[in-house]
């Protein structure tokens, strides 16, 4: 997967998890319509470096987050809460969570060894 499709990628999922539509932050970003944000979560569209650290702040996310391709694997718990509420779902999912998070741990540790 490309850096691009990556950034892409975790732009759409960072906003999914802040609950903010895309109408949102293209205003937060000063864009003039949510085309330029659609256009960043499908790749079609350059991010400058002002708009990435507007971005980071928008949804509260550091920017280096947006560039880890394992970053959106751990917030899949967010997206999936938000279309089924149902407690039995909420604690597998929070187990899923705490289960990929340990493996990607392991994995930055076996990496360094």
């Amino acid at each position: 997967m490309e850096v691009k499709d990556i950034l892409a990628r975790n732009i759409r999922y960072a906003r999914e998890e802040a609950e903010l539509s895309q109408k949102d932050v293209s205003s937060a970003l000063g864009l003039a319509s949510h085309s330029g944000v659609s256009e960043m979560e499908t790749g079609q569209r350059r991010i400058s470096a002002a708009e990435l650290v507007r971005l980071s702040e928008i949804l509260h996310k550091s920017m280096d987050w947006f560039f880890d391709p394992n970053a959106s694997v751990c917030n899949f718990v967010a997206m999936a809460r938000a279309q089924d509420q149902t407690e039995e779902l909420n604690d597998v999912l929070i187990e899923t969570q705490k289960y990929f998070q340990h493996y990607l741990l392991l994995e930055k540790v076996l990496k360094q060894s």
